[in-house]
């Protein structure tokens, strides 16, 4: 197998014979790779996990941090009345399906992903996934991303401008979202306060091992990998650029529950 072929899983017993190769580590990094983005197409396609494609295409995320919804109640209502905020008229149906999930505190899941992301203009953006999830029929996922975003503009980054919901419960009759919502101005004081404290929290959990989320298969997904970018100032974690930090205050729901055991 070459590291520049095509490659497709075309069968679940081919998928799990993948999914074994890769959990040895067994082959050349580039073919690793390769078998991960087919592995990924397939997972993608029905749904399988967490996988979405608007966490991938033109996106890097360079942070993974675990979120613990039962104790981490702050962020998760943070979450809350931020759509509520900028997402007024989301159909009150809808507002039932969110409000189910995010009180499903028993199953509620939840990460954090720090991303720079550029759009079809070729406009750049860094900014931060709020991204709560739930198992549904044991191999996929109800989930619904919050991405607050910041422009880039020559090479500087000008704070909270751009808020993107993707509302996602598995149906195996749906192929895309059951709802989405963009907007290219931030509203709400609340929002921007969110903002700012994401980014606090981007410096604050990068060296915290218990919130960090490094699975070993994240070496191998095209998405996942350091900073591309070096802007001449950041929100959020830049390990080799740390003076380029812009700098906002530390909430004080980023230093509770700081550890599994909270739980």
């Amino acid at each position: 197998m070459k590291e520049n072929q095509q490659f497709t899983i075309n069968s679940e017993s081919h998928y799990e014979g993948i999914r074994s190769i890769l959990s040895k580590e067994s082959q050349k990094p580039g073919i690793l790779r390769l078998l991960m983005r087919a592995m990924e197409a397939y997972r993608s396609a029905r749904k399988y996990g967490w996988s979405r494609p608007w966490n991938k295409y033109g996106v890097m995320n360079f942070q993974s941090f675990r979120l613990w919804p039962k104790t981490d109640v702050v962020i998760v209502d943070a979450a809350r009345l931020t759509l509520e905020r900028e997402c007024p008229d989301m159909p009150h149906e809808l507002q039932q399906v969110v409000h189910e999930l995010i009180e499903d505190r028993q199953h509620l899941m939840g990460f954090l992903f720090a991303q720079e992301s550029t759009d079809e203009d070729g406009i750049r953006y860094e900014g931060m996934n709020i991204s709560l999830g739930r198992v549904n029929a044991k191999r996929y996922r109800d989930r619904l991303d919050i991405i607050i975003e910041s422009r880039i503009v020559d090479n500087k980054s000008v704070g909270p401008s751009r808020i993107r919901v993707y509302l996602d419960p598995y149906d195996k009759n749906r192929k895309t979202p059951l709802w989405t919502f963009q907007a290219d101005e931030i509203k709400s004081e609340d929002t921007k306060n969110l903002f700012n404290d994401l980014a606090a929290v981007s410096w604050l959990w990068a060296q915290n091992k218990s919130r960090r989320w490094d699975h070993w298969t994240s070496k191998y997904i095209d998405y996942f990998g350091p900073r591309q970018w070096s802007p001449d100032n950041t929100y959020f974690f830049h390990e080799t650029a740390p003076e380029s930090r812009i700098t906002t205050a530390t909430p004080n729901w980023a230093t509770i529950s700081d550890s599994k055991k909270a739980c």
